[in-house]
């Protein structure tokens, strides 16, 4: 079963390590490119905590469209 809790949370951490190789990063390819890997993964998590506010208000959750094209919801 998928845990959406935990999904979040796993998100939220691969963001945060993310931003920090990017910080400590000399090589501006990697920085850049660690830091909108960050964002992406910030965005995605922002997306399911939303998702989960919905399915727990037993509304019917609407399409949220990710920065990359992919969809997360229904």
């Amino acid at each position: 079963m998928f845990d959406i809790g935990s999904e979040i949370e796993t998100l939220e951490r691969y963001a945060s390590e993310c931003a920090l190789i990017s910080n400590l990063a000399t090589d501006r390819r990697a920085r850049y490119e660690n830091g909108e890997l960050a964002s992406e993964y910030r965005q995605r998590a922002e997306n399911l905590k939303y998702y989960a506010q919905l399915v727990a208000s037993e509304q019917r959750p609407v399409l949220i469209r990710a920065r990359r094209g992919t969809d997360v919801g229904r």
